[in-house]
């Protein structure tokens, strides 16, 4: 039953979207505002400027170690470092809720 709480709690905001789209086509206005932080544009950009750190850090190493292993940019790294914080916090957050709050 506490699973089923979490669940109701966790989509509880699409709740009035479903109501309302019951009744009508929903519009653009309908939808909540993405805070600029959020915004796909924003973070675009911050991987793409991550992604180009790692394109220069490649092409450096493989200027200066000519012969020899070469090195490839990572995807993986750009990702994690646009997004590590972020996720961290709210993985803290989770950790806090599920293994803190749950059992007091």
């Amino acid at each position: 039953m506490r699973n089923a709480k979490k669940v109701f709690f966790l989509y509880s905001w699409l709740v009035p979207f479903f109501r309302e789209g019951s009744k009508r086509d929903l519009q653009l206005e309908d939808l909540y505002r993405v805070s600029a932080g959020d915004k796909s544009k924003r973070l675009g950009d911050d991987l793409n400027a991550a992604w180009e750190k790692q394109m220069k850090k490649a092409n450096l190493y493989n200027k200066s170690h000519r012969h020899g292993k070469t090195k490839t940019p990572s995807l993986h790294t750009a990702i994690v470092k646009v997004f590590f914080w972020r996720y961290m916090l709210l993985g803290f957050f989770a950790f806090f809720e599920e293994c803190i709050i749950r059992y007091v």
